[in-house]
């Protein structure tokens, strides 16, 4: 009898994969972690996804190029992780926009 994998469980195994060999607390671009796991650039950025919405990764940085993914400390409850990390991106974006207006202002 073969075990067939629910999806579920596929983005568990893929999450667990990727953070193999990862330190809490450290910065990893995706594409170091693309070449850790051997996977194809956009099936990295998936699963990379996945573990951002458990808030096990977290995004730092510009989008783009300096786009930095770090793990977040383990003890962490992942809902909150993923709250705090939603909260993280406006707080960025909103001091983005206000360093704009006040450049234009000037």
């Amino acid at each position: 009898m073969t075990s067939t994998k629910t999806p579920e469980q596929m983005k568990e195994e893929r999450i667990r994969q990727l953070l193999e060999g990862t330190v809490p607390g450290e910065r990893y671009r995706a594409a170091e972690l693309q070449q850790r796991t051997g996977w194809s650039f956009a099936t990295t950025r998936v699963v990379i996804g996945y573990a951002m919405d458990r808030g096990l990764l977290r995004s730092e940085g510009p989008k783009g190029k300096r786009c930095f993914l770090r793990t977040i400390p383990e003890e962490t409850n992942a809902g909150n992780g993923a709250e705090r990390a939603s909260l993280e991106h406006y707080d960025n974006a909103w001091r983005t926009f206000q360093s704009l207006c006040m450049a234009t202002r000037r």
